[in-house]
């Protein structure tokens, strides 16, 4: 168990540290995601699939043999939560969405509840190889958390098809 102490020390302090610079980030970039409440809902995403690794390393590395289970169970629930508030957010403010909260919904959310349902059941399983699987879906919400938010700031440009552009040229000649 030595090996997985040294992963959940070094998990937690990685997941720990990249939560505390996207919520820095999402504080100072505000304006960018705070112009409706899908978007609000969508700047909690990042942050859960951050916080999930790093809470659920820190109960792993609480003594007591079956700590991960508990850990990994509890967060991967929240995670599911989380996407479940995000799906109702999106239902009941479908007519603002636009392309970014479509691609979440069709996208980010089948992904993320397929690894907090994976996440779930290998907790539950237990075992040996269980550790190898939790310890890449943490891997892999580090990496999917740090995109989520670095697509939640990239600045969109409305792209103008080519039936939008000549009325809007001819709307001004007249």
């Amino acid at each position: 168990m030595r090996i997985w102490t040294d992963f959940f020390t070094a998990l937690a302090i990685a997941s720990a540290t990249s939560f505390a610079v996207v919520l820095a980030t999402l504080q100072i970039c505000a304006p960018r995601w705070d112009r409706t409440a899908l978007r609000r809902v969508a700047a909690v995403l990042p942050l859960i699939d951050l916080l999930v690794p790093t809470v659920a390393a820190l109960v792993s590395l609480l003594p007591g043999d079956p700590s991960w289970r508990v850990g990994y169970l509890v967060m991967g629930a929240v995670g599911l939560v989380g996407r479940g508030w995000y799906v109702a957010g999106y239902m009941g403010h479908e007519d603002a969405a636009d392309d970014f909260e479509l691609a979440q919904l069709r996208v980010g959310v089948p992904v993320s509840v397929a690894v907090y349902v994976a996440m779930i059941a290998f907790a539950c399983k237990g075992g040996g190889t269980s550790l190898y699987v939790l310890a890449g879906l943490s891997v892999w919400l580090l990496v999917s958390g740090a995109a989520q938010a670095w697509l939640l700031l990239t600045p969109r440009q409305s792209v103008e098809t080519p039936e939008q552009s000549v009325g809007s040229d001819l709307d001004q000649l007249s």
